[in-house]
C-alpha cells in the first residue's frame, strides 16, 4: 500500500537563496518574468539566480529582479555543486524535464518546487513540493503565478518585462531615423515562425502590409530570424509598396528595433511575447493556437482564425482574412487614442 507523503510547508522567513530553472523557448522564459518580479518584491531580502538557455538569456539581461543569470551549458552542474546550497529551487518546466529536474536537485535546496507533469517518478525523485500547474482555465502566465500561493505571496500583476539600456534604445532610434520619414507610423511585422500550423499565407502578409501603408501612411518594418530570409523576400516581392527589411541580428539589437515600433503584427511565437514585454501593442494572429493560453495581455489584441470545413478535402481549415486583421487593428488604434 502506497503511503501518503507528509505535505511540506514552506517557511518563507528562512529563504534567502532562490534558484529558478527555465531552459526553454524565449516566449516561455518571458512568461516567467511576472513571477520573478513578484517573488523578489514579496521576499525583498532574497537573492535570485535564474538558469536559462543561451538563446533566451538576452531576454533576461539587465532584469533588476534577477541577481545572477546563469546559462545552462558546459559545467553548470559542477558549478551548482560547488556553490552554497540554495534554500528554494523552482523548476518551471511544467510537463517534466530531466535536465532541469537534476539542476533543481543539485541546488541542495530544502524546498524544491515542480509540477508533476507526465512523469510522477521524475517529480518524486528530484522534487518535494507540488506546483499546481494548469492551463485549462488559466493562461501560461497565470499558471506560473500559482507558485505564489505556495510561498504565501499575494497575487501580483501579470505584466511581462524586458529591460533595454538607454544605449540600446538610442542605437535602434538612430537606425530607424535614417530609414523612415519623420512622424511616420512605424509598424513592425514578423511574419514567420517555427511552427508550421501557425503560419499565415505570404500573400496575405503582403496584402496586409500594402493596406497598412495606404490607409495609415505607415512605414513597414519587415523582421526576420536568420533562417527566415526566404519568407521575408517572398513577402517583399508580393508587395506593391517598399518595406524596410530588417536583417537578422543579435537578439538585443532585434529587441531594440521592436521597442521603437508603434504597433507590432506577428503570429503566436517568440516575437509576439518580445513586443508585449517591451510595451509595444501587439496584433497577434492566432491561426491554430489559443489566445486564452498564450495572450494574457492588456495591450494589443488577439485575432483568431475561423474554423471552416473544406468538404472536398474533408478536412478542417482555419481561415483569417486581411479584413479581419485590419478591423481588429482599427479597434486597437481607437483604444490607444482614447487613452
Amino acid at each position: 500500500m502506497e503511503t501518503q507523503k507528509e505535505e511540506i510547508k514552506i517557511d518563507k522567513s528562512k529563504i534567502r537563496r532562490i534558484l529558478i530553472v527555465r531552459v526553454a523557448k524565449i516566449g516561455d522564459v518571458i512568461f516567467s518574468t511576472p513571477l520573478v518580479r513578484a517573488i523578489k518584491k514579496g521576499m525583498p531580502g532574497s537573492k535570485i539566480t535564474y538558469i536559462v538557455n543561451e538563446y533566451a538569456a538576452p531576454a533576461l539581461k539587465n532584469n533588476p529582479y534577477i541577481d545572477n543569470l546563469l546559462v545552462s551549458k558546459g559545467d553548470i552542474h559542477k558549478l551548482l555543486i560547488k556553490e552554497e546550497p540554495y534554500d528554494l529551487a523552482i523548476n518551471l518546466h511544467a510537463m517534466g524535464n530531466r535536465p532541469a529536474a537534476q539542476l533543481v536537485y543539485l541546488s541542495g535546496a530544502k524546498y524544491r518546487i515542480a509540477n508533476i507533469g507526465r512523469d510522477r517518478d521524475l517529480f518524486e525523485q528530484f522534487h518535494n513540493i507540488r506546483w499546481n500547474y494548469s492551463t485549462r482555465d488559466n493562461s501560461m502566465i497565470g499558471a506560473n503565478m500559482n507558485i505564489l500561493d505556495l510561498l504565501g505571496i499575494k497575487y501580483a500583476d501579470k505584466e511581462t518585462e524586458i529591460f533595454l539600456t538607454r544605449e540600446e534604445k538610442r542605437k535602434a532610434l538612430d537606425y530607424l531615423k535614417k530609414r523612415t520619414k519623420k512622424k511616420a507610423l512605424i509598424l513592425g511585422l514578423h511574419p514567420a515562425c517555427d511552427i508550421p500550423r501557425n503560419h499565415w499565407k505570404n500573400k496575405r502578409w503582403a496584402g496586409l502590409a500594402d493596406r497598412l501603408v495606404k490607409e495609415y501612411n505607415a512605414a513597414i518594418l519587415l523582421f526576420q530570424s536568420p533562417d527566415e530570409a526566404e519568407t521575408a523576400e517572398k513577402i517583399k516581392n508580393y508587395m506593391k509598396e517598399d518595406p524596410i527589411i530588417i536583417p537578422p541580428m543579435d537578439l538585443r539589437g532585434y529587441m531594440g528595433l521592436v521597442s521603437q515600433c508603434d504597433y507590432f503584427f506577428t503570429l503566436d511565437s517568440g516575437p509576439m511575447h518580445i513586443a508585449q514585454a517591451l510595451g509595444v501593442p501587439v496584433i497577434g494572429l492566432f491561426i491554430a493556437s489559443s489566445p486564452r493560453v498564450f495572450f494574457d495581455y492588456e495591450k494589443g489584441i488577439a485575432v483568431t482564425a475561423d474554423l471552416k470545413i473544406d468538404y472536398k478535402k474533408k478536412i478542417p481549415e482555419r481561415n483569417l482574412e486581411i479584413e479581419d486583421v485590419l478591423e481588429h487593428f482599427s479597434k486597437v488604434i481607437k483604444t490607444q487614442k482614447g487613452h
